[in-house]
């Protein structure tokens, strides 16, 4: 398979564009006038906070314009890390990447797809013309790795969608959203870290909850599903390797392959 081939192309073709934007935490200068220009160049309504964090709001199409307003969310900055054999300047250089089989994967370095796959999801909604949806805010948040600065910066007003909050206790809302899904349409959750954390913190085991609301929980595997002609898997991933910084190529190979 070729990069060219990858779907859904427009959120692949998006996340190219952003892994040749240098994004490290607290440096994410390139990717706020990137995302300033994005908007601009499609006739967005688009605005900046003190903090640097984005805001891109679309109307709604034709039909859909008394739905809620909801505000799609992620966040710009990446970990930066890679083999110490690898020579690159994540404040400087782009992240280069290839395919291997069906994985897109970066040459020794991280792929910067935490956050930037969700960065491309949302300019793929925002430069669609063939999605339908009610009003959207898409939020693109700074220095989420390293402080979540950016999400602790923002300012009441900023935004006006409704938007879920991983962090709040009470799952009422979430999985009312996956019952109501789940009656037009298979739903799939994928589990992770995030979803560790707050199981964590609250003390509630989150999974028999998603599954009852009506979720098909995806935890350690995938599932490739079909929409429209486009082929797409959804994933859940929680086996995390050791950081390769301490390894080179071949070390960090054999590692993978224990």
């Amino acid at each position: 398979m070729k990069k060219d081939n990858l779907t859904p192309k427009c959120v692949f073709e998006q996340f190219a564009k952003i892994n040749t934007i240098p994004r490290p935490s607290k440096h994410e200068e390139r990717m706020i006038a990137f995302l300033k220009e994005f908007g601009k160049s499609h006739g967005l309504e688009t605005k900046v906070d003190d903090t640097g964090n984005v805001l891109i709001c679309k109307p709604a199409t034709p039909g859909y314009e008394n739905r809620a307003k909801v505000v799609l969310q992620s966040h710009m900055d990446m970990v930066c890390e890679k083999l110490v054999d690898v020579d690159i300047d994540f404040n400087n250089d782009p992240i280069e990447t290839y395919v291997d089989g069906e994985w897109l994967k970066a040459k020794g370095t991280t792929l910067g797809a935490d956050d930037g796959i969700g960065v491309a999801m949302e300019l793929a909604v925002l430069d669609s013309d063939d999605i339908e949806h009610g009003p959207l805010e898409c939020l693109f948040t700074v220095d989420e790795e390293t402080g979540l600065t950016g999400a602790f910066g923002l300012q009441a007003g900023f935004m006006s969608g409704d938007m879920l909050n991983e962090d709040d206790p009470n799952t009422d809302v979430v999985l009312s959203l996956i019952s109501d899904l789940s009656s037009v349409a298979p739903v799939y959750f994928g589990y992770g870290n995030h979803e560790k954390h707050w199981e964590k913190i609250h003390g509630q085991d989150l999974r028999p909850l998603l599954e009852q609301a009506g979720a098909s929980v995806v935890d350690n595997d995938y599932v490739d599903l079909e929409f429209k002609g486009t082929e797409i898997r959804i994933g859940g991933y929680m086996a995390y390797y050791p950081v390769p910084h301490m390894s080179t190529s071949d070390e960090a190979q054999q590692a993978l392959e224990l």
